[in-house]
């Protein structure tokens, strides 16, 4: 089972960081002195930038900027006029809060409580904005890290087993002359994300050659060539003839999306990845495997990554293959835990000393040194 995860530090897809000692931004008088809802508009002002420098991506930013607009709000109501008056107790209310449900975007608290997921993701908001606000030398401190949350057991998915694959595979074709949900399913066991299922248009597919050009999905995975197996190929095949016949001017069909038909020309990435996304989770439905809160569509390409290992024995290859930069995020989806079985030993009878931490890396009250 493997939860959500990030690949290992690199300055590509990670917003940027304070470097060396704090440095006070030149208009202000003392770290924290300017109000929260200025430094929400400065921290959105340098993320706007870093997208277009690629380090953040445009589905990210229409995310985050309304909810960091949202906490300024949020933190007005609750009596903090500036950053210093941001604390941990604050943060932790933030995070916490039960939804609004549009009756009050500075008040959260009247509507549906907060998911263990929805409270996870504002304090990872939070730190990045925090993160952003030291890099910028508007304050100094992290609040966000003294918010303690129960672990996103939501998120929590596993591969699809071999058995599974194969009835998904069969369950795609129950409609008869259907081709999208067969060819989604067998690309997503080949690898392909549902950011690039989306993406996918019919020039990238050459399917008499067993090969689909995937874009990559955001800044975790890197575009690529993907190998398709026989019945990939086959639904690949199938759903690019289908839209051979519907297709009215020949020029249009280089373009056309493979798996996603938009009703506007200006649907945004995340609608379409999350029609990709329904689209696996009907396969998974078809197979009777709905209800089985260990299976997401992210089982799809956890199954590929067991596959190609079985096959390659080789982290490197399954990276390249499903195009991730981090073998700890490809290691943790194998359950491989190839640190130890490289890690240099220390003297005999001398045990490791490890320090645990918590979120941002600081050690939490109680935690002492002990035998790894």
């Amino acid at each position: 089972m493997t939860k959500r995860r990030a690949g290992g530090p690199r300055e590509h897809g990670r917003i940027d960081k304070p470097r060396g000692s704090f440095r006070l931004a030149p208009d202000l008088t003392s770290p924290g002195a300017l109000s929260v809802a200025a430094a929400v508009e400065r921290v959105v002002a340098d993320l706007e930038r870093q997208e277009r420098l690629g380090k953040v991506s445009r589905q990210t930013m229409v995310k985050l900027a309304p909810a960091l607009r949202r906490f300024g709000s949020f933190a007005a109501v609750y009596g903090a006029g500036t950053l210093a008056d941001v604390d941990g107790d604050l943060c932790q209310r933030w995070c916490t809060a039960a939804k609004s449900n549009g009756r009050s975007p500075s008040l959260p608290g009247r509507g549906q409580q907060a998911s263990v997921e929805g409270s996870n993701a504002r304090k990872v908001l939070l730190h990045a904005f925090f993160t952003t606000c030291m890099a910028l030398g508007l304050y100094d401190r992290d609040p966000s890290v003294a918010v303690y949350l129960p672990p996103r057991t939501s998120r929590d998915y596993r591969p699809l087993t071999e058995a599974e694959a194969e009835r998904c595979r069969k369950v795609a074709h129950q409609r008869v002359c259907s081709t999208l949900l067969p060819a989604s399913a067998g690309l997503a066991l080949r690898g392909v994300t549902t950011a690039e299922l989306a993406a996918l248009q019919v020039r990238d597919c050459f399917p008499e050659w067993g090969r689909v050009w995937a874009h990559g999905g955001g800044v975790r995975t890197a575009p690529r060539w993907v190998a398709l197996d026989a019945y990939a190929a086959d639904a690949v095949t199938a759903r690019v003839a289908h839209h051979v016949a519907r297709v009215l001017d020949p020029a249009d069909l280089p373009g056309t999306l493979l798996l996603y038909t938009p009703k506007t020309s200006d649907a945004p990435g995340a609608k379409r990845q999350g029609a990709t996304c329904m689209q696996l989770a009907r396969v998974l439905q078809l197979a009777g495997l709905s209800g089985d809160v260990t299976v997401r569509p992210g089982s799809f390409t956890e199954y590929a990554a067991t596959a190609l290992f079985a096959e390659s024995r080789s982290l490197p290859a399954v990276a390249a293959a499903l195009g991730m930069s981090s073998l700890d995020a490809i290691a943790d989806a194998l359950r491989h835990d190839w640190r130890s079985e490289h890690a240099v030993t220390g003297p005999p009878g001398v045990p490791n000393q490890v320090r645990p931490f918590s979120y941002a890396g600081v050690v939490r009250p109680g935690d002492e040194l002990g035998d790894a």
